[in-house]
């Protein structure tokens, strides 16, 4: 959930117009769900023009795209910049495997992400999620990558990463019982490793 638009070169009046009708189209969602989701109801809640909303955005899930990925970088700014460190040697962010933050953030924001999940209405929401995750696991496995002597294309394993991610969390995040956050972190990890590691010419890291 990455988005290459900083945020600071964005006219304060536009970021704070933006803000609301994201934080509205959330809140709209969680309150009364997919029906209610059109342009002049999200509106209404941010207390905004319909012209003002197509200067900005062309469809009512628009802004919930851009509320999860500002939701998500306030959560894990480190993550978000890139600037986060994975151990070469466990692959593991801040001991958790990469995937983990966003399953602690689904977990976090569970009762929007199973509307996202529940509805046929939430895929264009969840393809955004998947490009925009995958940017963040290029930059991370694309460091990886250069350890392999026959490096596969990183654009391949983010795309793959962040598929079955967003597909296996909406699964884990409507379904009662559930395991936790870290649990399945750590299951998913397990899952994703040993293909991808021999791909990436690692397959070494498993031994042991």
């Amino acid at each position: 959930m990455y988005d290459s638009v900083h945020m600071s070169e964005i006219d304060p009046r536009v970021e704070r117009t933006r803000a609301q009708l994201a934080q509205s189209s959330a809140d709209l969602l969680v309150a009364e769900g997919w029906e209610a989701m059109t342009v002049s109801a999200v509106c209404a809640w941010a207390r905004v023009s319909r012209s003002t909303f197509y200067v900005q955005f062309r469809y009512p899930w628009e802004p919930l795209v851009e509320y999860l990925t500002d939701t998500f970088r306030s959560e894990y700014p480190a993550l978000m910049s890139g600037s986060a460190t994975l151990d070469a040697e466990s692959l593991l962010a801040n001991g958790h495997p990469l995937s983990y933050p966003f399953f602690e953030h689904v977990e976090r924001h569970e009762t929007l992400y199973r509307r996202l999940f529940e509805h046929i209405d939430g895929a264009p929401v969840c393809r955004q999620m998947i490009k925009r995750i995958a940017d963040v696991s290029q930059h991370y496995h694309g460091a990886l990558r250069a350890l392999s002597a026959e490096p596969i294309e990183p654009e391949l394993v983010a795309g793959y990463l962040a598929g079955a991610l967003v597909e296996v969390s909406g699964r884990w995040i409507t379904s009662k019982p559930r395991r936790s956050a870290a649990a399945m972190a750590y299951w998913f990890s397990q899952m994703a490793a040993p293909g991808l590691l021999e791909t990436m010419g690692l397959s070494s890291l498993l031994e042991g």
